[in-house]
């Protein structure tokens, strides 16, 4: 069931507009990120290994290795567990799910980038925690 509610969350994320509240700013990012502390707090239902994570311009880019066939049917979404208060400079903690349904055994790396923005607009300076990658990382808005 919970698998079910990863795939229909995931499908519903590409079904949205990421131009409502923005002005239609096109971002450069590959997806956003989704605010739900209870998906947040659910593993993802496939391992993975986090090999980079940095952030560009307000698109946290994060480097993946899985086994698969060629990586290409990954699905990828990037949780929150809560925004960040306009203003803060706290941060907010962020937790990768892949879905990986290729049943090879070889092992293969992609970049996914995640818009922050939602969860970072209005701070000068904000901090993630990304859950599987060491260290923090920083958006610094001067």
């Amino acid at each position: 069931m919970k698998s079910l509610k990863l795939i229909v969350l995931f499908l519903l994320s590409f079904s949205c507009s990421n131009d409502d509240d923005n002005n239609n700013i096109e971002s450069s990012c590959d997806f956003d990120v989704i605010i739900d502390e209870q998906w947040f707090e659910e593993p993802s239902p496939s391992a993975y290994t986090i090999t980079n994570a940095e952030i560009n311009d307000i698109c946290l880019e994060i480097t993946i290795g899985s086994s698969g066939c060629d990586g290409s049917t990954w699905e990828t979404i990037l949780v929150s567990d809560l925004p960040v208060e306009a203003g803060g400079t706290g941060g907010s903690a962020l937790s990768l799910k892949l879905t990986n349904l290729e049943i090879c055994d070889a092992y293969f790396t992609r970049t996914f980038s995640f818009d922050l923005s939602i969860i970072s607009e209005g701070n000068t300076n904000t901090v993630f925690g990304l859950e599987g990658w060491e260290g923090t990382l920083e958006i610094s808005n001067q």
